[in-house]
Order: structure tokens, then C-alpha cells, then sequence
């Protein structure tokens, strides 16, 4: 057993009504990072930047204990 604690930034944070949160991982099972992210944000992760523990990867990177998942919109402009 284990934590991951997910955050939540720009308008991320109302969507999700929080700006993070530590969620426990089952304690024989591997955990794909779609599956620890909360149900208003899940639809919108293949346009999301998501890092963890600040290294880029995609919503089927599988999770361990002791992650830090950082989900962020891209930021346009110009």
C-alpha cells in the first residue's frame, strides 16, 4: 500500500474542486495514472500536459507509491 498525491493546476483546480489530492493505491496492484484522476478531469487527459515526479509521460504510465502527479493545460497564445 501506498499514496500518489495528484495536482491539479490552472482551470484544472475548479474543475476538479481541488488543488490536490493523495490517493491510496491498492496494495498489490499496479495503478495506470488514469485510473487515480479524478472523474471531471479523466475525459480531458490525452490534452494534458501530465508529469510524474516532473518527468513527461501519458495517462497509461503506471503508478508507485510515493508519485507525484502534476496535470497541467497546455498554455497558448501568441
Amino acid at each position: 500500500m501506498g499514496k500518489v498525491k495528484v495536482y491539479y493546476f490552472g482551470f484544472l483546480t475548479e474543475l476538479s474542486g481541488k488543488e490536490f489530492e493523495e490517493v491510496e493505491l491498492p496494495s498489490a496492484d499496479k495503478v495506470r495514472l488514469r485510473d487515480v484522476v479524478c472523474d471531471e478531469v479523466k475525459p480531458l487527459l490525452d490534452r494534458l500536459v501530465i508529469l510524474v515526479n516532473d518527468i513527461s509521460v501519458n495517462p497509461d504510465y503506471w503508478l508507485k507509491p510515493g508519485d507525484t502527479v502534476k496535470l497541467l493545460p497546455h498554455i497558448g497564445g501568441g
